[in-house]
């Protein structure tokens, strides 16, 4: 298995290259009242870092991972935790199945609380068929719920993303 950003490595359900981003996972926290406060990311290597400046925040995605490659984000995004990249990999690999597969949807309730709260938004990243980066939420908390997929896939991917990520 090859561990570098961008590497190929073959899918299970098919025998064709599977290209990694180099920005794999993310997590948004959006402020209803605010706007983004903050946003946290995996690699490819499995480093894993977090930023609240504002700018940051609100990249595309596209300008996100072009700014994290060129290096001009160090000062604005901090490192905090390390995990192999093969974990990041295998959990990608779940990723693209469910994507192929067209099997991602999220489990939404008929009703939300009512309550005020920050909504945050975990996703996977990939790309398409015309290589442009795209985004697959793997889970979201609104109104203080967690939404999970349907896909066990996807929420072992995010049991995994806050586990290995969240504060310790």
């Amino acid at each position: 298995m090859l561990t570098g950003c961008g590497k190929d490595i073959k899918p299970d359900s098919e025998n064709v290259p599977l290209k990694i981003p180099d920005i794999v996972f993310m997590e948004c926290v959006y402020n209803n009242n605010d706007g983004f406060i903050q946003i946290s990311f995996t690699d490819c290597n499995g480093d894993f870092y977090t930023s609240v400046d504002d700018e940051v925040c609100r990249l595309s995605i596209e300008e996100l991972i072009e700014e994290y490659k060129s290096g001009s984000l160090d000062d604005r995004i901090k490192k905090y935790k390390s995990r192999s990249p093969e974990e990041v990999q295998n959990n990608y690999q779940k990723l693209y199945n469910a994507i192929i597969q067209n099997d991602c949807d999220i489990v939404y309730p008929e009703m939300f609380p009512d309550v005020e709260s920050e909504d945050y938004s975990w996703y996977g990243l990939y790309y398409d068929e015309n290589e442009k980066i795209r985004l697959q939420v793997i889970h979201e908390n609104e109104c203080c719920t967690d939404l999970y997929s349907d896909n066990d896939d996807l929420n072992d991917i995010y049991k995994w993303y806050t586990d290995n990520y969240s504060d310790e």
